[in-house]
């Protein structure tokens, strides 16, 4: 699997906090270690909204990044809000996007400034009204099958699921028949679509399947 957290030590994120954080501590008890206090989401420069959070350093995702929970009680646990509703963690992101568009690992700053900060932007922009601002998935399989057919170009997801099985090779060969169904070799079908999807690294592609074999079995 995948693993997008870079890792630092207990001194070294104390002291990345420090500056732009200065309202989140570390705190290590007992096989823990989480990052807790208040949030100032701001933008262009403004103060938004403020909220309070633990970044559980210790309970990592399917992308190897921390679990993040509003715990002041402002955002509703429910999926419209993209809030677990048994144990309260964010959905920060959808994992297969975000590790399309990852181009290196995250530390704790960085993981502040991006996933977390444009969720909680986003969450304040339903509260005043308006949508997500940076775009927004659908909660769970649904939102896992948007970004399939958006990434691999398919409208049905078992012809999507079916290009990542062939992909999912070291070697593709141009004499094979394309997966889209059409009974034609793939040089004279869906060649060009193929060759850009290789582009994405092979433990990107192989969990891209992984990950929608799990969800339509799930339905």
């Amino acid at each position: 699997m995948p693993d997008l957290w870079r890792g630092e030590s207990d001194a070294e994120i104390v002291a990345a906090l420090k500056a732009p954080y200065p309202s989140l501590r570390l705190v290590v008890t007992d096989g823990s270690r989480v990052v807790k206090g208040a949030l100032n989401v701001e933008h262009a420069g403004q103060f938004i909204a403020g909220y309070q959070i633990d970044v559980l350093l210790h309970v990592r995702d399917v992308l190897g990044l921390p679990t993040v929970r509003e715990v002041g009680g402002r955002i509703p646990r429910v999926p419209e809000r993209h809030v677990n509703t048994e144990d309260g963690s964010a959905c920060l992101y959808l994992p297969e996007d975000l590790l399309v568009r990852c181009k290196e690992p995250f530390g704790i700053v960085g993981f502040l400034d991006g996933p977390v900060r444009n969720f909680f932007l986003g969450q304040a922009c339903v509260e005043s009204g308006v949508p997500f601002p940076f775009g927004e998935w659908a909660h769970g399989a649904a939102g896992m099958k948007e970004m399939l057919s958006s990434v691999v170009g398919f409208e049905d997801v078992n012809t999507c699921v079916s290009f990542l099985e062939m992909l999912g090779g070291k070697v593709i060969k141009a004499h094979w028949l394309c997966p889209c169904g059409s009974r034609r070799p793939l040089r004279d079908c869906h060649d060009v679509r193929a060759r850009e999807l290789r582009r994405l690294p092979l433990s990107t592609r192989r969990f891209l399947l992984i990950r929608a074999r799990e969800h339509l079995r799930k339905g």
